[in-house]
């Protein structure tokens, strides 16, 4: 279920954008620019700038109705007419594996 993030979920957000594109620990959900950026792709700080700077925009974040943990979120920005800015995207990668297929029979 989509919902706006609130103050409350920042860390949260915080926490699944970095691990998405950065790794936290070894961990890496998604794509990879530790070669390329250093450091956190994003702070508390910067998110909350963001928000506070972009009334428009919106940030949405998805929780399972199985759990009430994050697992996913997306920045929402219209840019005129017909045009919308779609950026942040991040998921828990390990909740959406594909299962594996099974071997075609001879």
């Amino acid at each position: 279920m989509y919902a706006s993030a609130e103050d409350r979920d920042i860390p949260f957000v915080v926490d699944l954008i970095n691990r998405a594109y950065r790794g936290v620990g070894g961990s890496l959900d998604g794509a990879n620019e530790e070669a390329y950026l250093e450091g956190d792709r994003t702070t508390a700080a910067l998110l909350r700038a963001d928000i506070s700077a972009r009334p428009s925009a919106s940030l949405l974040r998805w929780i399972d109705t199985d759990s009430p943990a994050l697992t996913g979120c997306v920045w929402l920005e219209p840019f005129g007419d017909q045009t919308w800015y779609l950026g942040s995207l991040a998921i828990k990668r390990r909740l959406y594996q594909p299962k594996p297929k099974a071997a075609p029979k001879k």
